[in-house]
């Protein structure tokens, strides 16, 4: 017990871990680890998961670059180039989004009206659909070239 209330407390109040805090809230095994478990892309998937990648958000920190000026490369938003503006905004993935969010919409009425937390920690988008986890091996093969 007192290992959980450690385990917690450091996803609460870790920026790196900020991300994955958004749809890992209670200590148990994810369920997507059984979906991936001969996949050579779960090591990337997790990867994304705890912030071990080269999006901006990571690399930024080793540089000591501000956080809000962790932009992304890809497109002229200006926003910062995290998980969540790779997966659910970034103009550059757009169509690999759109081809996933078409598979998931019956699923989660009102999906693209969704806060984009809401939307990663509804139930239906914990990695156990086999669309999202697609989706997002998509996207982060793009991302770790």
């Amino acid at each position: 017990m007192k290992n959980i209330s450690y385990w917690n407390q450091t996803l609460q109040h870790s920026q790196k871990l900020s991300f994955y805090y958004t749809f890992k809230k209670n200590y148990s095994l994810s369920a997507y680890l059984d979906l991936t478990r001969k996949s050579p892309s779960r090591k990337s998937l997790v990867k994304l998961r705890i912030r071990s990648h080269k999006l901006q958000i990571e690399t930024g920190r080793y540089d000591k670059i501000p956080r809000d000026e962790r932009l992304c490369s890809l497109c002229n938003c200006n926003k910062s180039e995290d998980e969540t503006h790779i997966l659910l905004d970034c103009p550059s993935y757009s169509s690999i989004r759109d081809r996933f969010f078409s598979k998931i919409e019956p699923k989660i009425p009102f999906l693209r009206l969704l806060s984009h937390e809401t939307l990663l920690s509804h139930p239906s988008m914990n990695c156990t659909d086999y669309s999202l986890l697609l989706y997002s091996i998509n996207c982060i093969h793009l991302v770790m070239l």
